[in-house]
């Protein structure tokens, strides 16, 4: 990047192939599934505790009120009802989420369900 040229546009492309062994859902059937994505800035600000705090389930209540709630950027096509669905789904993602200290910043403030990210 030079002054001159402004920021470079950016596409990620990301494919979601399956997932392994998922447990039962609460009627002991297996799960009905689907996967979200989401690309949070500057990776090498994210810590472990990070992977555990953000939650894409927008419909959690207080109870869930410490996870950092972001809207995810991508939801899969939903997959079979299975221990071990495959999706094959994909898509490109020209947008990310602010970095993880930003999240965290906003969810401390109370600002992050109401900020437009």
């Amino acid at each position: 990047n030079t002054p001159q040229q402004g920021p470079v546009p950016y596409a990620m492309s990301i494919t979601i192939i399956e997932a392994r062994d998922l447990p039962n859902n609460g009627a002991g059937e297996p799960p009905e599934t689907f996967a979200c994505v989401s690309v949070i800035d500057d990776p090498a600000e994210i810590e472990d505790r990070h992977f555990h705090l953000i939650d894409h389930d927008l419909t959690h209540g207080k109870e869930q009120s410490h996870l950092m709630k972001i809207q995810p950027l991508h939801w899969s096509k939903p997959g079979p009802r299975s221990h071990n669905p495959v999706w094959s789904d994909g898509c490109t993602l020209a947008e990310s989420h602010p970095a993880a200290k930003k999240l965290e910043q906003l969810h401390q403030e109370g600002k992050l369900a109401t900020s437009q990210l």
